[in-house]
């Protein structure tokens, strides 16, 4: 088979099945809550749309394994066992690749042996090194990404190996590579980076195939065909209204949304999802070193100067091509993004830290395939050598090579059994189950949301709590609209109007807690939770329950049970996002710490910065808050505040209003309509404020809004008209700034 002989074809059939059955035995049966993985098996379970670009490949495949009826694995662990298969995939292709640019190097050399042996310790290298494992037995959609990498990378390499010969076959390997290149991008966007490597590797091999245009045709129809073809199953998906669904793309507008990933470039400050538009040289060169660091803790000390030698062979031997080809691929599969965007040194003391290394790291492992390459050279370099001195010295010295692979995967082993995959699963399950019944629970990040989403829709846990993701993103209006129709009435999508209306509409009709709510006073007071009308009361574990009134709440039975758990828990040298979970928990704790500083409770404030150090010791933000507490603590104004009525509110914003002080009337009848949302005079102030001072667009959403409550409304309709006739006329509209004005001095409380 082209070129391949049959002993070759069944070897690394049995390498497949042999690291397969490794990942196998590893797998965790459970959620293991790293990065995505939550949310791609709540996908699974619903049938939905996960985050942009959509992952419509993916999500199909974990769909249908989900179904099958592997009884030895759990709904979670049938998907992550998808993982294991494309990784031992990846490693059939890395080795028949392998294979193919040894022989060519060694051409000279007719003892095929040591090249199969070359290549079979340079992909059990790869198969045990720590992060290319920990990524085969876990859902998340970078295995397949390394599958398609691994498969193109066979592709163009074994075109080239039968160019020469069969120019006809070969040029049908590059359709075939160009379908599967499309499949690829349709299935993460960060494959772009590797096209540059496949591109040189053909066109130091025939410049003339890129003028020709019929091959450019067949390949850009192929190419679009594998792009298109998994996106059909998304509007699909989305028309069913599934609880993940997101962009809601069963339209062109929504589709197009999610596969540019229109969400991620309106959070950024430069507009874009893709380029970095801090960029920055010095910083970048400072991503080496780590990289650098990767590479070898992956591999251990003797795979990775194997891999050096491989390299330096290479030179040697003016094997210029394969060098190229493999350095290119350690650029394109993690270097570059390594170097575009570094790891913050600083960002050590910040509880985010090894979050972030941790979801980092999943964009270098191309570069542990390439490298693996390296090592194969490596030890085929070194044979060659030793044979020159004594074949049997040779032989022996290839015997002691064998043994490196097999003795960092029995160490790696012990590192992934320390991982701690239950961890986030039992984090998910302590917040559910420390809610009151009929809870609405609103939640901001992945790691507060997905996890309870999972387990309300793959474990059937705690079905009576409405689970409200804050950006809107995850659940759409229409999902959560579908569920609960009393939930917001705003016909802005805007997150902030719609959380707002979320609570003043519910507030009374079933307890609200928040997780994941950032600890910074500004946004805190944005959201109306700083007392003014609304108090948000920390309950432990980073959960707060929002009321109208200041409370004091002890910590539940499953939040104290799973915080001994936490304090018991040493993570792992390698377990870097177990690590993060604890910086999760150190977050939560210095937010919970914030609210109580700002209530003056002093002794609770210190607790939490207390645990908060606990759990992370190098977080600064954790140190510099405990520093805020008086060395003579006085509890006396603990819990603070009145509770002020809504008809307070309307009256000081009434005077405000007549000294034409509109950011303080702004201010006013806008924490009045929270306390009464269903007042529509309150509303009318409100909205007819903005007009006066031009700024349309928040006039607009709050006449819209009256009309929800009342849609025969004359006045906001009167209103509505001004507006497009101002609009149409070129008046200039006023940018409301995301700024809410404290009362201060004159507030009613």
């Amino acid at each position: 088979m082209f070129g391949l002989s049959r002993r070759t074809v069944l070897l690394s059939l049995a390498l497949f099945i042999f690291t397969l059955l490794i990942y196998a035995i590893t797998v965790p049966n459970s959620n293991p809550g790293f990065a995505d993985s939550d949310e791609f098996l709540t996908v699974a379970k619903v049938i939905g749309v996960p985050h942009p670009p959509g992952y419509p490949l993916y999500t199909l495949l974990a769909i249908l394994i989900s179904r099958l009826p592997l009884f030895f694995f759990s709904f979670a662990g049938r998907i992550n066992f998808l993982s294991s298969i494309f990784h031992a995939l990846t490693i059939l292709c890395i080795f028949l690749t392998g294979i193919i640019l040894l022989k060519r190097h060694a051409s000279h050399n007719k003892d095929q042996n040591i090249i199969i042996i070359s290549s079979t310790i340079g992909v059990l290298s790869l198969a045990v090194a720590f992060s290319f494992w920990l990524k085969a037995i876990i859902t998340e959609v970078f295995a397949l990404h390394s599958l398609f990498v691994a498969f193109i990378l066979f592709l163009v390499v074994l075109w080239s190996h039968v160019f020469r010969d069969q120019k006809e076959k070969a040029q049908k390997i590059l359709f075939i590579s160009a379908f599967i290149a499309g499949l690829a991008l349709s299935h993460h966007q960060i494959i772009l980076l590797m096209f540059p490597v496949y591109a040189v590797w053909v066109l130091i091999h025939d410049v003339k195939i890129f003028l020709d245009k019929k091959f450019i045709t067949i390949s850009i129809i192929s190419f679009l065909i594998g792009f298109a073809l998994p996106y059909v199953y998304v509007p699909f998906a989305a028309y069913r209204n599934p609880t993940i669904n997101w962009e809601h793309a069963d339209n062109v507008k929504g589709l197009f949304r999610l596969v540019s990933r229109k969400v991620y470039a309106e959070r950024q400050l430069g507009g874009t999802a893709y380029i970095n538009t801090q960029f920055d040289i010095f910083a970048s060169l400072k991503g080496i070193i780590p990289f650098v660091q990767y590479l070898f803790s992956n591999f251990g000390i003797a795979s990775f100067f194997l891999g050096i030698i491989g390299a330096i062979s290479l030179i040697i031997r003016k094997q210029y091509k394969i060098f190229i080809l493999i350095l290119l691929g350690i650029v394109g599969g993690g270097l570059f993004f390594a170097m575009y965007v570094p790891v913050p040194p600083e960002q050590i003391y910040d509880a985010t830290y090894f979050g972030f290394v941790s979801v980092h790291q999943r964009f270098l492992i191309g570069s542990l395939m390439f490298y693996s390459l390296f090592i194969s050279f490596g030890v085929y370099a070194l044979y060659i050598f030793g044979k020159r001195v004594n074949k049997n010295f040779a032989v022996g010295i290839v015997a002691l090579l064998f043994s490196i692979p097999l003795i960092t995967g029995f160490i790696h082993y012990q590192d992934i059994k320390k991982n701690a995959f239950t961890y986030y699963h039992d984090f998910a399950k302590m917040v559910l189950e420390s809610l009151e019944p009929n809870a609405l629970y609103i939640c901001f990040g992945d790691q507060a949301c997905f996890g309870t989403l999972y387990l309300q829709e793959v474990e059937g846990v705690r079905p009576d709590v409405f689970i409200v993701p804050g950006d809107f993103t995850i659940r759409t209006r229409k999902n959560l609209l579908s569920k609960n129709k009393g939930l917001f009435l705003t016909q802005e999508d805007n997150p902030l109007y719609m959380f707002k209306d979320v609570v003043s509409l519910n507030i009374e009709k079933r307890p609200i807690y928040v997780l994941g709510f950032s600890p910074e006073a500004t946004l805190l007071d944005v959201h109306s939770l700083t007392g003014n009308p609304f108090f948000l009361n920390p309950r432990g574990c980073g959960i707060s329950q929002i009321t109208k009134k200041p409370l004091l709440l002890k910590q539940s039975e499953a939040c104290k049970n799973f915080t001994k758990k936490v304090d018991s828990y040493t993570a792992a040298e390698k377990d870097i996002f177990g690590k993060s979970y604890r910086g999760f928990f150190a977050l939560r704790n210095l937010f919970s710490g914030v609210v109580y500083l700002n209530q003056r409770c002093f002794t609770q404030a210190q607790q939490e910065f207390a645990s908060a150090q606990m759990y992370y010791p190098s977080y600064k933000n954790a140190q510099i808050m405990q520093k805020q507490i008086p060395k003579k603590i006085d509890n006396s104004l603990c819990p603070f505040g009145k509770i002020v009525p809504a008809e307070k509110y309307a009256e000081v914003a009434g005077k405000y209003l007549e000294k034409n002080d509109f950011e303080r009337t702004i201010y006013a009848v806008n924490q009045a309509k929270l306390l009464d949302p269903k007042n529509i005079q309150y509303r009318l102030t409100l909205a007819d404020v903005y007009l006066r001072i031009n700024a349309l667009r928040n006039a607009e959403i709050e006449y819209k809004d009256i009309l929800v409550l009342d849609s025969k409304n004359k006045i906001a309709r009167e209103r509505l008209a001004q507006i497009e006739e101002l609009r149409s006329k070129g008046v200039e509209p006023t940018v409301m700034l995301k700024k809410y004005f404290k009362l201060q001095d004159e507030s009613p409380r």
